[in-house]
């Protein structure tokens, strides 16, 4: 596969994925969004930035990054994803607080976690297909 057909693919994936979730973009929806196919992020990445336009103070944006859940087996991914979304954060509000930051290193630990989503997709469904 090529990078053009890579970067084709996740596009198309994205769009997909975009239009099932599409009500999961304002920042103070009590919906979460949990990503069990993370990657490095990109799709929680554009979640996250649709979720930050309409936030107006840092804990609006605490809320909004709360309320997104990923899971991969790579920790490489996990925590490039982590330093998107961080970095995406510090962006919107340069002057956070310490306090602030540190909510937002402890949700990122606490909701973008390294593990097999399959594994716990069987214990869930108790090993039935659906």
């Amino acid at each position: 596969m090529t990078d053009k057909e890579k970067i084709f693919n996740i596009i198309r994936e994205f769009n997909v994925r975009k239009r099932r979730y599409s009500t999961y973009t304002e920042p103070n929806d009590d919906e979460e969004l949990a990503d069990a196919l993370l990657a490095n992020g990109n799709f929680l990445v554009e979640i996250f930035r649709r979720k930050l336009e309409r936030c107006k103070t840092e804990k609006d944006g605490l809320k909004a990054l709360a309320s997104i859940f990923a899971i991969d087996i790579q920790a490489d991914n996990v925590n490039e994803s982590r330093a998107r979304l961080k970095a995406m954060y510090l962006e919107k509000f340069p002057n956070a607080s310490d306090f602030a930051l540190y909510i937002v290193d402890l949700t990122l630990k606490n909701n973008i976690r390294c593990g097999d989503s399959l594994k716990i997709m069987e214990k869930w469904t108790g090993g039935e297909e659906e």
